[in-house]
């Protein structure tokens, strides 16, 4: 009994850990569009299932882990891409510069996906039009830096900084 309480509790912490990491609001909505998706077009709601089955896999197994490999975090990025652009239809432009040679590097797990998420629900989704979302990496040989740009809303001016 001890034991089912257990695997219970890990089963809990992991879905708790699951939700802190992807949006609600997308997991809701693509199960809405494969809904739409099934009748309308089968093999592109079978793909959806499958991008949003390894994504939700990924999320679960990565969280056992502090770092994942660049490689495997940006087939995430495509997999959640590949959901986004069905659901936005022609209103989003998606490119990655990523040079082959840092797929082995380390990060922290769901950190690019979080972050193109971000670009996304903050920036491209809110215009009318779409937008523009472009990953970049370059290897300053003792770190790689990632750059995220995305078209905004035009809200004024805004200045950000950061150091480290």
């Amino acid at each position: 009994m001890t034991n089912l309480r257990l695997q219970n509790s890990l089963k809990e912490v992991q879905l708790a850990n699951l939700s802190n990491q992807l949006n609600p609001h997308f997991l809701f909505n693509t199960l809405n569009n494969i809904k739409f998706m099934v009748r309308k077009d089968p093999l592109k709601s079978e793909k959806m299932i499958t991008d949003l089955s390894d994504i939700l896999r990924y999320s679960l197994e990565s969280n056992k882990h502090e770092k994942v490999q660049i490689g495997d975090e940006l087939e995430i990025v495509k997999r959640y891409i590949d959901i986004i652009k069905v659901q936005m239809e022609d209103r989003l432009d998606f490119n990655m510069a990523i040079p082959e040679n840092l797929d082995a590097n380390l990060i922290p797990p769901m950190i690019l996906q979080m972050l193109i998420e971000n670009s996304i629900k903050h920036g491209v989704d809110s215009l009318r039009h779409g937008g523009k979302v472009q990953l970049n990496a370059e290897d300053l040989l003792d770190r790689i830096r990632f750059t995220v740009i995305n078209d905004i809303p035009n809200i004024g001016s805004v200045s950000l900084t950061s150091t480290g």
